[in-house]
């Protein structure tokens, strides 16, 4: 309604003349979902909001003035357990309305770059629940852009993320939706042939591979690989990446042959280019031991995974997913052995870990209740196995 626009107006310029880096905060929440704005985009975002807004997040007290500024005017609300703001989209519109097309953009582009500071690289499993909170600030971008927005490499570098994020998840239809994205504004950018295009292809290739879907996984994963060699050459980190993922895509499509010789390449590159202990030498590792273990060679299977299985609990600690993975799969070679009473402690533990990391609902959680009731099954413990498998159905 035109009054409480004005009045919303006439509060705002009274915030302007008794503090700029208030007036600030305000002009980039306009550009943010409004309904639970976490500070950490605030404190992580800076610098690159303006010099102003810059300064003032730069220790709690700024930040506080700024907020106490904007609420006493009623133009914004504070959780400050949650640390999260509000306010009410109609404060958005009618200062989006008051700004000429540069300062916008300009908005616009310090809120993308501001969500993607705040969010954290998805191998980093402890900062998952801030992840988990900007969510919604990624969708935010994600409609901006929709809503013809400036196309950043900021913003493609925010959509990978949140879609590598969300594939650890398993929410793949959102995985893909802004994996697309980040495809999208990389190739206008930088070019369809740009390794960065390579690695949201690479990526997006793995939802679908994850997901079962193979005919759409493939050309992506093998475009990839050939774009990473040709713009990295055959010693780089990034082209064992774009290896194991064609590797794994062999696997399951049940072309072994195939699959070992590039696991063995992908394992060879990254132990002489990032060390024995680098996390991805122990997942290529897991990897080939699968590969072993498909085909029944259990002699060869263990010792990898077991050594695996100690390089993640070295370097990730107890609780990873990738220690849960990792003790599943040992786990479902010795039931398969019939060694019982090795296998069991270890999806408890496999269990325990995916549940805690992943969440209840995740579908690794629900694969280990499966192959636990599968033990108990084989030793006839029908009235433990049963509960389990309702639970993996659920």
């Amino acid at each position: 309604p035109e009054p409480v626009a004005t009045t919303w107006s006439l509060s705002f310029e009274k915030v302007e003349q008794q503090s700029l880096a208030a007036a600030d905060l305000l002009r980039l929440c306009a550009f943010l979902d409004p309904s639970a704005i976490p500070e950490e985009i605030l404190t992580r975002g800076a610098p690159g909001l303006g010099a102003a807004l810059d300064q003032a997040v730069n220790d709690q007290t700024g930040l506080d003035e700024a907020v106490r500024e904007l609420r006493k005017v009623s133009l914004l609300r504070r959780d400050t357990q949650a640390k999260l703001l509000s306010l009410h989209r109609l404060v958005q519109a009618v200062l989006r309305e008051n700004m000429d097309d540069q300062a916008q953009r300009r908005w616009a582009e310090r809120a993308i770059g501001a969500v993607g500071r705040a969010f954290p690289d998805s191998e980093d499993v402890a900062a998952w629940p801030r992840a988990e909170r900007c969510l919604p600030q990624v969708h935010a971008c994600l409609t901006l852009l929709d809503e013809g927005g400036p196309l950043s490499l900021d913003a493609a570098r925010l959509f990978n993320q949140a879609g590598l994020f969300l594939l650890e998840l398993a929410q793949y239809s959102l995985a893909e939706l802004f994996l697309r994205k980040a495809v999208g504004v990389r190739t206008v950018l930088e070019g369809a042939e740009h390794p960065d295009v390579a690695e949201s292809l690479n990526d997006l290739g793995a939802v679908y591979l994850y997901q079962g879907l193979y005919a759409l996984a493939e050309p992506l994963l093998r475009r990839a690989l050939l774009i990473k060699e040709r713009t990295q050459g055959q010693e780089h980190p990034d082209v064992a990446v774009a290896i194991n993922n064609v590797a794994m895509l062999c696997y399951y499509q049940k072309k072994y042959s195939e699959a070992e010789p590039l696991f063995q390449r992908a394992l060879a590159l990254w132990s002489r280019l990032q060390g024995p202990d680098h996390s991805n030498v122990a997942r290529t590792i897991n990897n080939l031991a699968l590969l072993y273990f498909a085909q029944g060679k259990y002699a060869e299977a263990e010792p990898l995974f077991r050594q695996a299985l100690a390089s993640w609990e070295r370097t990730q600690g107890q609780e990873h997913p990738d220690v849960g993975r990792t003790l599943n799969n040992l786990a479902k070679l010795y039931r398969d052995q019939g060694r019982h009473a090795e296998a069991e402690p270890l999806f408890q533990r496999a269990r325990s870990i995916r549940e805690k990391t992943l969440g209840p609902d995740h579908p690794d959680v629900a694969q280990t209740l499966s192959d636990l009731a599968k033990l108990y099954a084989e030793q006839g413990r029908y009235a433990e196995a049963e509960p389990l498998y309702q639970l993996a159905l659920d």
